[in-house]
């Protein structure tokens, strides 16, 4: 594993709060939320070129273009070729959160809105129960498609879409739901990270036990069989806190990020954090320090990189 990649690489720091990424072609694109930039990481030359876009926060790609959702309320439209951005789409919701795109479709999700308490000045949240369908071609609105309540995470598999709703962190829980091609949305489990390979959901779940301590159960949601399993028991509990999951779409390797344990049993959100890293069936591979707050995994596929220049 390296660390610091970005600042040896280029001299300077991503910033504070480095979001999301998605890979397209030789290309990484990083969202930056409180720089109010997007990053163009060239994968093959190590320079790197700012996009502006205010507040952005989750990234999807095409291949061509590059949509990002932001805390603006809209999407925008990058041009992978030219680097530039093409469109901008009304205000369409509150805080968005996460995007992805097929068939043509732009779908995001509107998470919640929040207001300063005028008596104590805490922030009220207000979960929101929609995602947004655009049109990819120029960003105008489609429709907005009902799902439970605080929807965060969304990924395709090609046709359908799946939308990983959080709920209120009360008394509506987290819910995994498939939006199909026309728009119909089907409830298929609970889950609070999601992430997705050759017809299966690989997800996380956690619960409370009877002292409020988190537990979390690593499961898959086979999509063909509509059948879950077990893949992994972590019964030493050597995952603290999960970040984020993936899976290599080459190796079919499993990953999952994780927080350490703070001074009074919680998450550390300052502290380094850790990469834990298995063979599909759930055996462990090997174990990696990360930097802090380890949110996000990208797969790069050098052959892959190659083909898409090719194309380009």
């Amino acid at each position: 594993i390296q660390h610091n990649v970005f600042k040896t690489l280029t001299g300077r720091e991503l910033g504070g709060t480095p979001n999301n990424a998605v890979a397209c072609g030789s290309l990484l694109f990083i969202a930056c939320t409180d720089e109010n930039v997007v990053e163009v990481f060239n994968l093959n030359t190590n320079n790197s070129t700012q996009i502006k876009v205010n507040a952005p926060r989750e990234l999807a790609t095409d291949k061509h273009s590059v949509y990002v959702s932001s805390y603006e309320g809209k999407v925008t439209k990058i041009d992978v070729a030219s680097l530039t951005v093409v469109g901008t789409s009304d205000v369409i919701g509150n805080y968005l959160e996460g995007i992805t795109v097929v068939n043509g479709f732009v779908y995001v999700c509107n998470a919640y809105n929040k207001t300063a308490d005028p008596e104590t000045g805490y922030d009220i949240y207000d979960y929101k129960t929609n995602v947004v369908k655009l049109n990819s071609s120029d960003l105008t609105k489609v429709k907005d498609i009902t799902v439970a309540a605080n929807p965060n995470i969304i990924l395709t598999d090609g046709n359908n879409v799946y939308v990983d709703s959080w709920g209120n962190y009360f008394d509506v829980q987290p819910t995994v739901q498939r939006i199909n091609a026309s728009d119909n949305v089907t409830p298929l489990t609970s889950a609070n990270w999601m992430a997705y390979n050759k017809n299966k959901l690989y997800l996380i779940e956690q619960a409370y036990d009877e002292n409020w301590q988190s537990t979390f159960k690593y499961k898959t949601y086979d999509l063909t069989s509509n059948t879950e399993s077990i893949f992994l028991n972590d019964i030493d509990k050597t995952i603290f806190y999960p970040g984020t999951i993936g899976v290599d779409p080459l190796s079919d390797e499993i990953f999952i990020t994780s927080y350490i344990a703070g001074d009074y049993g919680y998450a550390d959100y300052s502290a380094n954090g850790y990469l834990m890293r298995y063979k599909n069936d759930g055996s462990f591979i090997q174990k990696y320090e990360t930097g802090v707050g380890p949110c996000t995994l990208v797969f790069l596929a050098h052959y892959e990189l190659q083909e898409v220049q090719e194309e380009s």
